[in-house]
């Protein structure tokens, strides 16, 4: 993950913490923010999960992006860009990674 620099990223929680199952972020680097997160320093949704035992992951990362990029991606419902939840994001993600070109992990 140390290579994750200017990302968006997707977490996704394993049971909603306070009505919400997913937590879209941007980072300058991923490896940093994600410990914060794991810290309870980031978030207050990641600091919540934490406090309440519920676990969570990062499930999609977008790279090469900026504040807007993370503007734009939460206007496109987060939940509908899971690929713990949208089968056809799974699809498409697995198909994407087998491209070297791809820009979307």
């Amino acid at each position: 993950m140390s290579e994750y620099r200017n990302v968006c990223y997707l977490i996704h929680f394993d049971e909603p913490v306070s009505g919400v199952q997913h937590y879209l972020g941007f980072a300058l680097n991923l490896a940093e923010r994600i410990a914060k997160h794991r810290a309870s320093e980031g978030a207050r949704l990641t600091a919540r999960a934490n406090a309440r035992g519920i676990g969570w992951r990062v499930v999609r990362v977008w790279r090469d992006a900026d504040a807007g990029a993370e503007v734009a991606l939460k206007a496109m419902v987060p939940k509908n860009l899971c690929p713990h939840c949208n089968k056809r994001v799974a699809w498409q993600k697995a198909r994407s990674e087998k491209s070297s070109s791809a820009r979307v992990a």
